[in-house]
């Protein structure tokens, strides 16, 4: 399978805590990869897609405390395999970024990592 993101995604491991917009329903996965567009997690309901969700991500890189994201469900597909520790992986595009303080922020690549900026 082709990856048709524009942008590169970057191996991230955190707790994820996502809820619902529409059902208010809240559960909790983890997050695997991200990068300025989006992000990719595995948890155990499959959201809808085109579902707008708010996820708080436990850590992200030179972050001290959580971070709250808006997104939308861009795909949903069930996880087969024996064993697995979730059923569904998850892609979520962001739609709108906020933090604790209110500030947007975004992410820019920089050798090989990723460096978090304030943009107003």
């Amino acid at each position: 399978m082709r990856d048709r993101r524009s942008v590169k995604r970057y191996a991230w491991e955190s707790w994820v805590i996502v809820e619902d917009a529409d059902t208010g329903q809240i559960q909790t996965g983890m997050l695997y990869n991200l990068n300025s567009e989006g992000f990719y997690f595995e948890c155990d309901v499959p959201l809808k897609r085109g579902g707008v969700l708010s996820a708080m991500i436990e850590k992200l890189p030179d972050t001290q405390s959580p971070e709250v994201f808006q997104a939308e469900v861009r795909w949903v597909e069930e996880i087969i395999a024996p064993v697995v520790m979730y059923h569904y992986g998850v892609g979520a595009c962001y739609s709108h970024m906020d933090s604790r303080s209110d500030s947007k922020k975004w992410f820019k690549v920089i050798q090989g990592g990723m460096e978090e900026t304030q943009n107003d």
